[in-house]
C-alpha cells in the first residue's frame, strides 16, 4: 500500500513537483516520452501518427507552457514594434522608440548580469549543489518575472478600458495578457494535475480504498481497460476529442473571421494562437468530463466501488486524495471564471458587434455578440454547480452513506454496540469530506464569490 495517490511517482513521491515554477520546463529542447493517459490518444504501438503526433504535440505545449507564452509575448512585441498596433511602450509614459529600447536594454543588460554571476559562482561548486540552486533561482526568476509582466500588462487593460471612452480606446497588445495569463497560469497546472491524475486512477489498485484482492484484481483487468480505452478513443486514426474540439472551436472561428478577431486586435497572428489553444483546452475539458463520469461510477454502489474508512490516517476517510483532485479541477474553473469576466468587461466593449459601439452592420450582429461574450459568463456559472454536485458533493454521500453503514454494523440487534463505546465514537466523529472544513469553507466562498462577479460583468 502507498501513502499518497496524489504524485507524479507513487514510488517516488519525492519526484514530484512542489512549486508552482517546477510544474513545468522552461527548456524547448526538453522532450518527454511520458505523454499523460488524457492525451495518450491510441495507445498502443498500432496507433496512427495523427493520433501519436497530436498526443505529443499537446503533451510538448502543456509542458513547455510558460516558455511558449513567452514566445508569444515576443512574437506580439515584434509586430507591434513592426506595424501600426500599439505595444507594450504605452504602459510607459515618453517617446516610443525611447521607451521601448530603453525598456529591452535595460532587461538584456541585467539578465546578462545576473546569468554571468550564476555562471561564475556556479563553476566554482565541488559537488554542483550550488549549481542546481543557481538553476533553480533562474528558472523561478524567469517564470515569476513574465508572470509579473502578465499582471501588469493586465491590470492596465482594464484600467484603459474604465478610464477612456471605448471609441478612444486603440488596439492593443496588451489587451491579449488576460489570455495569456490565463493560459500562463491554467498550464502548468493541468500538466501537473494530469500526471498526479493519472497515479490516482491507475494505480489506484495499491490503495486501501478497494476492499480486497478480488476487488485489486478486477479494477486491474476490467475497470482500467475500458478507462484507457476511452479516453484513447480514435476516429479513423483521428482522437475524437480532437475531432469534437476543432468542430466546437470552429464556430469561434466563423465569429472572429466577420469581427476583428480575438482581442479586437485585427491580426492573424493572434487568431492563429488562440485557436490552436482553444483546440487544446477544449480536448482537455473534454476529457476532465470523462474522468468525472468514471469517478462518479467508482462512487456508486457498482461491481466495483470505493471503501469508506473512517479511521483513516488521512482524516478524510482515504479520500484526501480525491479531495485534492476536485480541489485542482475547482481552481481551474475559478481561473476560467475570472477571465470570463475580464474578456466581457475588456474585449467585449471594445467588439465592434457590441452594443457599446453602435456600429452594427446587420441584425444577427447583438446575437453573435451575447454568444461570443455573454453567454458562457452564463455557462459557466451552471458549470460551477454541476462540478460541485458531481464531485464534492457526490464524495460527500458516497462517505456519509458509507458512515452511516459502518455505525449501523457497530450495533447489536437491540441497538447497542458490539464494542466499547469509544470505538462507536470514533466512527460518529468520522470525516463526511474529502477536504478539511477550513478548506471547504474556502473552496465553496471562492466559487460563490467568482459565480456572483461574474454575473456582475453582465450588467
Amino acid at each position: 500500500m502507498v501513502d499518497s495517490l496524489w504524485e507524479w511517482d507513487v514510488d517516488e513521491p519525492s519526484k514530484s513537483p512542489v512549486h508552482f515554477h517546477e510544474y513545468c520546463s522552461l527548456n524547448p529542447l526538453d522532450t518527454t516520452d511520458d505523454v499523460p493517459f488524457m492525451l495518450d490518444f491510441g495507445a498502443g504501438s498500432g496507433r496512427s501518427r495523427i493520433a501519436r503526433g497530436t498526443a505529443r504535440a499537446m503533451t510538448y505545449g502543456l509542458r513547455h507552457t510558460p516558455a511558449l507564452v513567452t514566445l508569444i509575448l515576443v512574437l506580439l512585441a515584434a509586430q507591434a514594434a513592426l506595424t501600426g498596433l500599439s505595444g507594450i511602450e504605452r504602459l510607459v509614459p515618453g517617446r516610443v522608440g525611447i521607451a521601448t529600447l530603453a525598456l529591452v536594454g535595460l532587461a538584456a543588460l541585467w539578465a546578462g548580469i545576473v546569468v554571468l554571476i550564476a555562471y561564475i559562482f556556479s563553476s566554482a561548486d565541488g559537488d554542483g549543489r550550488l549549481r542546481a540552486v543557481t538553476n533553480e533561482l533562474l528558472h523561478a526568476g524567469v517564470i515569476y518575472g513574465v508572470l509579473a509582466v502578465l499582471v501588469v500588462g493586465t491590470a492596465w487593460s482594464v484600467w484603459t478600458v474604465y478610464s477612456q471612452p471605448v471609441d478612444q480606446v486603440e488596439p492593443n497588445v496588451v489587451f491579449s495578457f488576460g489570455f495569456l495569463l490565463l493560459v500562463y497560469l491554467a498550464g502548468p497546472l493541468v500538466y501537473d494535475g494530469m500526471r498526479r491524475t493519472e497515479s490516482l486512477f491507475t494505480e489506484l489498485d495499491r490503495s486501501q480504498l478497494l476492499d480486497d484482492e478480488r476487488a485489486r484484481e478486477s479494477y486491474r483487468e476490467t475497470f482500467l481497460p475500458r478507462f484507457r480505452a476511452a479516453f484513447g478513443l480514435t476516429v479513423g486514426g483521428v482522437p475524437a476529442t480532437l475531432l469534437v474540439s476543432v468542430l466546437f472551436v470552429s464556430q469561434f472561428v466563423a465569429i472572429w473571421l466577420v469581427s476583428r478577431g480575438p482581442f479586437v486586435l485585427d491580426t492573424p497572428t493572434t487568431l492563429v494562437v488562440v485557436t490552436a489553444i482553444d483546440v487544446l483546452v477544449v480536448v482537455v475539458a473534454v476529457q476532465f468530463v470523462l474522468l468525472v463520469r468514471f469517478l462518479n461510477e467508482l462512487l456508486t454502489e457498482s461491481t466495483i466501488t470505493l471503501r469508506y474508512i473512517p479511521g483513516h490516517e488521512d482524516d478524510a476517510g482515504g479520500f484526501r486524495d480525491f479531495g485534492r483532485f476536485a480541489t485542482r479541477v475547482n481552481s481551474l474553473l475559478v481561473l476560467a471564471g475570472i477571465y470570463l469576466g475580464y474578456r466581457l468587461q475588456v474585449q467585449g466593449t471594445r467588439d465592434p458587434l457590441g452594443p457599446a459601439t453602435a456600429v452594427s452592420l446587420t441584425p444577427w450582429d447583438p446575437f453573435i455578440w451575447t454568444a461570443s461574450y455573454a453567454l458562457p459568463v452564463l455557462v459557466y456559472g451552471a458549470v460551477i454547480g454541476i462540478w460541485l454536485y458531481f464531485s464534492f458533493w457526490q464524495i460527500h454521500r458516497k462517505m456519509v452513506r458509507d458512515k452511516r453503514r459502518e455505525i449501523q454494523r457497530e450495533r447489536s440487534s437491540e441497538g447497542r454496540s458490539r464494542e466499547d463505546i469509544e470505538t462507536l465514537q470514533t466512527y460518529r466523529d468520522a470525516p463526511e469530506w474529502p477536504i478539511n472544513d477550513r478548506l471547504l469553507v474556502t473552496v465553496f466562498s471562492i466559487d460563490v464569490i467568482s459565480v456572483v462577479l461574474s454575473m456582475l460583468s453582465l450588467m
